[in-house]
């Protein structure tokens, strides 16, 4: 293993403002590509999390991908680009992007680490000109998507577990490491790191930040 200097970044609410999954569901629902129930729940759904009444995303991971159900990846592919030159370009928190860079200029990898779908956060990894990404993995069959996720969404615990697997494949030490997330599903995450970092926090998530003698940054777009 090498020390390599490596910094993991979270997507939602952290490299970008908003919730990315969010916003794709409500651009795929304006093109007419799911019906007004299926948005509507999955808006009641996101509301739910957002007020912490709903702890674990899985469930909404569950039902927002179903819409892609026997669709060709390299479709949603299409998709996907087109929403970001429409609408997730203009999500970044520039602050976030300074940051990115300042660490690109040190000679530090960039991994970003998301529950946002693959497609989606390997479109965001080459804006940013990151390294590599961890994120919930869409099941396709011969490049067919079945709309349904490979294991377990990137959350919570199963992120940290994931970025430790992560860097035992990649022969990457965590002992010169950066980690920035705004949730604090992300405890465990940023406990991994040597300077955790957490970002736009909310009040309870910083108290508990503070406790735990995180660093904490607000971003600005």
């Amino acid at each position: 293993m090498h020390n390599q200097e490596v910094v993991f970044f979270d997507v939602d609410d952290t490299l970008i403002k908003g919730q990315s999954q969010k916003l794709f569901i409500n651009f795929v629902w304006k093109r007419g590509l799911v019906s007004s129930w299926f948005y509507i729940r999955l808006m009641f759904w996101f509301l739910l999390y957002k007020l912490h009444i709903i702890k674990d995303p899985s469930k909404i991971a569950t039902h927002a991908f179903s819409f892609l159900k026997n669709k060709p990846r390299r479709e949603l592919l299409g998709l996907v680009n087109l929403f970001f030159d429409q609408v997730l370009v203009h999500q970044f928190y520039e602050d976030a992007l300074l940051v990115i860079n300042d660490h690109q200029k040190e000679g530090r990898q960039i991994f970003l680490v998301s529950n946002a779908f693959d497609a989606l956060v390997d479109r965001v990894a080459s804006y940013v000109k990151a390294d590599g990404y961890i994120a919930t993995e869409l099941r396709d069959e011969k490049s067919i998507l079945s709309g349904e996720i490979n294991g377990t969404i990137n959350y919570g615990k199963a992120k940290a577990e994931r970025v430790k697997e992560f860097c035992v494949k990649n022969n990457i030490l965590l002992e010169n490491s950066w980690g920035y997330a705004d949730h604090v599903s992300d405890i465990e995450f940023l406990k991994l790191m040597k300077n955790p970092v957490v970002v736009n926090a909310s009040k309870g998530f910083k108290e508990k930040a503070m406790d735990f003698r995180f660093n904490i940054l607000t971003f600005r777009k």
